[in-house]
């Protein structure tokens, strides 16, 4: 294993044991959920964030995992832009939306797969990102 996948994965580990061994279990089935869906993605371990985040070659952060006491946050960096027609994203800030994941029938494939999809899809500059979620919190 090279250095740096070492590096990441022990920081992985170390974000982990700040938890219980159920929200372990938890994020670490989200992780695996994730990475078999999307097996091109880069995991990374974000140790100021606490949180396990997945970067897509070309689109960048994706979203990220954040344990917390109680449940897994799984965040979608421009979470506002996605079409979430069950309205099961919670959020209401000018940019993230998340996932609330409580137990492993939470997690469910087809709507995340579908979450991650659109957010690959969306324009690729910061700047027009940033344009739409204005747009979109005018709206409201």
């Amino acid at each position: 294993m090279p250095k740096a996948e070492k590096e990441n994965t022990q920081i992985i580990e170390q974000i982990l044991a700040l938890h219980s061994s159920a929200i372990q279990i938890l994020t670490k089935k989200v992780m695996n959920t994730i990475q078999e869906m999307n097996p091109e993605f880069e995991i990374r371990g974000y140790p100021v964030w606490k949180a396990v985040g997945f970067r897509h070659e070309t689109a960048g952060y994706i979203c990220g995992i954040f344990p917390q006491k109680n449940f897994v946050q799984l965040v979608f960096e421009w979470g506002i832009l996605l079409d979430d027609k069950e309205n099961i994203l919670e959020g209401s800030g000018k940019q993230i939306r998340s996932l609330i994941l409580y137990t492993a029938k939470d997690i469910r494939k087809k709507t995340i797969q579908n979450f991650i999809e659109q957010s690959i899809d969306l324009p690729r500059e910061k700047e027009i990102r940033k344009k739409f979620a204005e747009e979109k919190l005018q709206k409201k």
